[in-house]
């Protein structure tokens, strides 16, 4: 579902929108999010996985939050189609994340101190995006045109597709990939 929604309809319509502009700003997004991903890769692979880790997973899930509840404020300044299929995409998408990175959160971190903090930080960013962004919006409505305020909401769906487009390839498709070739070096083998 996330496939199809994001490489059938979000990106399309972002590059629909924007032009080459929104697609550089989602390479961007993409880009900074893996960073974060493989960060928190290397520091889980032959060290103490407590140490930096999980800090960088809270990291790239908070920022992928933060701009998925920036998306579901922008996608209603942008058409009601596509306010509709960001709020469910967006319902279905975190029921499963949230089960994801908690059940990753406790195996990262030591004390149930550090997963309540993480568990907080990763929670919050998304009701943060929806009020940093409805918030900002409100405070230059009355100063921009229209047309301004669309370039804005197209800036950030942007960030917002190229942040999903990086949990999509990080988190589900990378992962999807190595358990194949694990399965079929195991039968070989």
């Amino acid at each position: 579902f996330l496939f199809g929604f994001c490489f059938f309809d979000l990106i399309p319509e972002m590059i629909e929108m924007g032009g080459r502009n929104s697609l550089f700003i989602m390479l961007l997004a993409w880009g900074l999010f893996s960073l974060f991903h493989r960060l928190q890769e290397s520091h889980s692979h032959g060290i103490d996985p407590t140490e930096h880790g999980g800090m960088h997973l809270v990291s790239a899930m908070a920022m992928h939050c933060f701009s998925g509840g920036m998306f579901l404020v922008t996608s209603f300044h942008l058409s009601e189609r596509l306010a509709l299929h960001v709020f469910w995409g967006l319902f279905l998408h975190k029921a499963f994340e949230a089960v994801s990175v908690s059940s990753v959160l406790l195996e990262r971190f030591g004390t149930r101190r550090q997963v309540y903090v993480s568990t907080f930080l990763y929670a919050a960013s998304f009701p943060a995006g929806v009020l940093v962004t409805m918030g900002g919006l409100a405070l230059f409505e009355q100063s921009l045109t229209a047309a301004e305020l669309e370039r804005i909401a197209v800036v950030i769906s942007s960030v917002a597709v190229g942040s999903l487009l990086g949990c999509l390839i990080q988190d589900f498709m990378v992962p999807a990939v190595r358990e194949v070739r694990r399965v079929a070096a195991m039968r070989v083998g």
